[in-house]
């Protein structure tokens, strides 16, 4: 049996406001019933603590393994890369929407500076010429997002609705991932 997380990505939270926006987040999440308030201390699957559904977490999924031990929401407050677990096979310029393949362009060095906090992580496309950073392409088949504040949703689909509402309460714009482990 393998396992899923739908992450809700801040693409606009900064380091510094990731704990205040966690917070923020998780007491919404608790005051609407979606996640228990106490935590299994590193039940997620990536040892992190994980909050169990809360009584109305039905109403905002599509389906909730909550009969498994993994499942419920962790929360990652860091800079992090959030992906499908395995690469995609193209990515698509923001600019003109050519696709390339991945081995056509240095994207993983974009992603390596970007993860590193430098200051430029573009990449340049070979159809168009202009430059973009690595932020803002998308990869195909399964998105990728980076950001510094995800919500992975462990063995459970959320609703879209519920992603929208995560963003509002946070006051940026939001990426959904899907990883597959």
């Amino acid at each position: 049996m393998s396992d899923n997380i739908c992450w809700v990505v801040d693409l606009e939270a900064t380091l510094e406001d990731a704990p205040a926006l966690t917070q923020k987040c998780l007491q919404w999440l608790v005051q609407e019933g979606i996640a228990e308030p106490i935590p299994d201390s590193g039940g997620a699957l990536g040892g992190a603590d994980l909050y169990r559904p809360g009584p109305k977490a039905t109403t905002w999924s599509g389906y909730i393994a909550d009969d498994l031990q993994l499942c419920g929401v962790e929360i990652t407050a860091e800079r992090t890369v959030f992906h499908a677990g395995s690469n995609s096979d193209q990515i698509r310029c923001p600019h003109c929407g050519a696709n390339h393949e991945l081995d056509a362009v240095p994207w993983s060095e974009a992603v390596e500076r970007w993860q590193s906090g430098e200051a430029d992580y573009t990449l340049a496309c070979p159809t168009c010429a202009h430059s973009a950073p690595i932020i803002d392409w998308t990869f195909l088949e399964f998105d990728w997002a980076f950001g510094n504040l995800g919500f992975g949703f462990n063995n459970w689909m959320i609703d879209a609705r519920l992603a929208a509402e995560l963003g509002n309460v946070l006051g940026h714009r939001t990426k959904v991932v899907y990883e597959h482990i």
